[in-house]
């Protein structure tokens, strides 16, 4: 059994993936039976061609802060977690969740993190390279000032539907320090870093997971 939690539309279009989120993506699933294929990224024609060829996409909605109870201790092979453990709270929240992780996984089992580098984020700002991004950031990016794009970049709360009523921002940036911390507190070992998707410990992972956001982020990878 594999988890993608907190999949939002990066659903894996692969069997034995249960995909969860706390909102539905039922009709970006059903769309994506309609897509053409051309002009959509690599990942999307996988997803169309799955699904076109009678290929189920198991998502659930689920609330990654209530824990994962409807899974046993020991029962879970592989953990995906894309671009989230930015949005959560890192003192309160984090520790609840990997220990679940933890507890979930096999003796042997991995997790999978992706998340923005802060050390990056940084070095980049002082050499001068922020336009480097651009390429994954929204229009309005491009033409703000560096110290914008930084800010844009960090706080990752320029959505329409974030307000201060609703915030979807980042709680907290990683280094990969920081991140060997949190995952060895957790009770995780063997924990090693990539910038480039497709690499990964394990042969099913590097094949079937899709790494978003990559240009300013790194891939972090321990086992149990």
């Amino acid at each position: 059994m594999k988890l993608n939690i907190a999949s939002g539309p990066n659903v894996f279009p692969f069997p034995g993936w249960i995909n969860y989120d706390r909102e539905s993506v039922a009709s970006y699933i059903e769309a994506m039976k309609t897509y053409d294929e051309t002009g959509v990224p690599d990942h999307q024609k996988k997803l169309i061609n799955y699904l076109k060829t009678g290929g189920q996409i198991d998502f659930k909605v689920h609330d990654l802060r209530g824990g994962f109870p409807q899974h046993a201790n020991n029962s879970v092979t592989s953990i995906y977690f894309g671009q989230a453990i930015e949005h959560i709270n890192p003192i309160y929240e984090l520790p609840k969740f990997l220990s679940e992780c933890y507890r979930m996984l096999i003796p042997g089992g991995l997790i999978r993190i992706t998340t923005p580098d802060l050390d990056l984020l940084i070095q980049a700002y002082l050499n001068g390279q922020m336009d480097k991004f651009s390429i994954e950031q929204p229009a309005f990016y491009k033409n703000a000032h560096p110290s914008a794009q930084l800010a844009f970049l960090m706080y990752g709360a320029c959505g329409p539907s974030c307000t201060w009523d609703n915030y979807e921002g980042h709680m907290f940036l990683f280094t990969r320090a920081s991140m060997t911390a949190v995952l060895q507190a957790a009770g995780f070992k063997e924990i090693e870093f990539y910038y480039e998707t497709g690499k990964s410990k394990d042969l099913v992972m590097a094949k079937e997971a899709v790494d978003a956001g990559m240009t300013h982020s790194f891939i972090t990878e321990a086992i149990k």
